[in-house]
């Protein structure tokens, strides 16, 4: 990959690029093995990641370079290359055509697009560059990941509406943690440089059955993740790493780690921890998803280096920001996201978004669904397996609606109140409760 790429698009919401430069996850080793073949979208592209005989991930552009045949739907391995299903061409990780079975000779043009790729923590990058240059550094190792003393990672992932320049100044904003999430106390921050790489620590009260104690939060961005230090109540590594999939959704992962061997008492107080930071990323995906961006925000000095990171996260990104350097907000009406597929299309990956998003946000133990004929039913269970809570969704909803849109209704606190009132009686949802 050398060539130019194409940052992702300002637009009426987001007045800078969508794609920042550098490795982002394309996949987890532990689902790609020996000889498999996965369709993939990221950066706004058609992607097929597989793995060679050797063992090796590999990243193409989808589609063949012969008759357009998709990589990934039908394709197979063959030793170090992937077989198109439509002729048998072959091409290897590099883009180089190694096989036409029919033909006396392969034409010196025949390439397809390649993508740098590195495997590292369970993770497997990509490397992506606006301005089509190699990659200039490298995806450290986390010590936590092959350390026997913490745990395997517990994985959470999301796809949010949003770009990831606006995500990422969640980090240093302290002051929604009191808020928005109800921490304790208000967070104060400290900025460094740590390991060449910029590292924010919030010190904060945390609650505790016990009462509160001193905890602290540190956040450090290395090349294609982000890493998030909690401690004070269970020693826990989180480790983000997110990827646009187009200039309107990010693929958003967290990873858990925590440290083995902790006293009971702080090891069930680890398990509540990560039930509470799911809880906390589905309140700020409600943010995400319906915020606007201001580039000249009305701050006060209590708000943190938010302001500061705006201009060190510029770095990343090969597109245009001239609109940031208008100084003036974005004008216009806002774009209309393109409509939900029919609810046939409403995928299980929809459906588990929807009940994590349920199980958070109404602290249940287990989430049970059913269909039946026109109707959606999620059922909210306790530790004892007894149904606290009853939604039923018209399908009509899930026809006509964005995700986005059905947890920002279900996030409201007199919706959520409604709800805990019915107890186990059905709460339903009808189709224009959230207009």
């Amino acid at each position: 990959m050398s060539q130019a790429l194409d940052p992702g698009l300002p637009n009426a919401r987001f007045p800078f690029p969508a794609y920042p430069n550098g490795w982002a996850r394309v996949g987890l080793s532990e689902e790609l093995a020996i000889g498999a073949v996965a369709p993939i979208r990221f950066f706004g592209r058609d992607l097929v990641l597989f793995r060679t005989a050797t063992g090796r991930a590999r990243v193409l552009d989808a589609h063949c370079r012969h008759l357009g045949a998709h990589l990934g739907i039908g394709g197979s391995v063959v030793g170090e290359s992937i077989r198109c299903p439509f002729h048998a061409w072959c091409w290897d990780g590099d883009g180089f055509c190694t096989e036409i079975p029919y033909a006396k000779r392969t034409p010196p043009s025949a390439r397809m697009g390649s993508w740098p790729v590195c495997e590292r923590n369970g993770f497997i990058f990509l490397y992506f560059h606006g301005e089509g240059s190699a990659p200039a550094d490298e995806v450290p190792e986390i010590a936590e990941y092959s350390d026997p003393d913490w745990s395997p990672f517990v994985r959470l992932r999301w796809k949010i509406r949003s770009r990831s320049y606006d995500m990422g100044e969640n980090a240093v904003d302290d002051v929604h943690f009191r808020y928005l999430h109800g921490a304790a106390s208000m967070p104060t921050t400290r900025s460094g440089d740590v390991r060449g790489s910029r590292s924010n620590l919030s010190k904060m009260k945390l609650d505790t059955p016990q009462g509160q104690v001193d905890g602290s939060i540190e956040s450090t961005n290395v090349p294609g993740m982000g890493l998030v230090y909690v401690r004070g109540i269970c020693d826990t590594l989180i480790v983000i790493t997110g990827t646009p999939i187009d200039g309107d959704y990010v693929d958003q992962m967290f990873s858990y780690t925590q440290k083995i061997g902790q006293d009971p008492v702080r090891a069930r107080l680890g398990k509540a921890l990560l039930r509470d930071l799911e809880k906390q990323m589905n309140e700020d995906i409600v943010m995400f998803e319906h915020k606007r961006y201001f580039t000249n925000p009305l701050l006060v000095p209590e708000d943190g280096p938010i302001a500061d990171y705006r201009r060190r996260a510029r770095s990343q990104y090969a597109g245009d920001f001239s609109k940031l350097d208008a100084g003036t907000n974005p004008s216009g009406p806002q774009p209309v996201p393109a409509s939900r597929p029919r609810c046939d299309a409403f995928g299980e990956r929809d459906f588990a978004e929807l009940a994590s998003f349920l199980r958070s946000a109404f602290r249940a133990r287990r989430v049970e669904r059913s269909e039946v004929d026109d109707r959606v039913e999620f059922r909210l269970l306790d530790r004892e397996g007894d149904v606290e809570h009853t939604l039923v969704f018209d399908r009509a909803v899930l026809d006509r609606s964005e995700l986005a849109d059905l947890r920002g209704y279900l996030a409201r606190p007199m919706v959520k109140k409604r709800i805990r009132s019915a107890g186990a009686a059905p709460f339903r949802v009808a189709n224009d409760s959230f207009a």
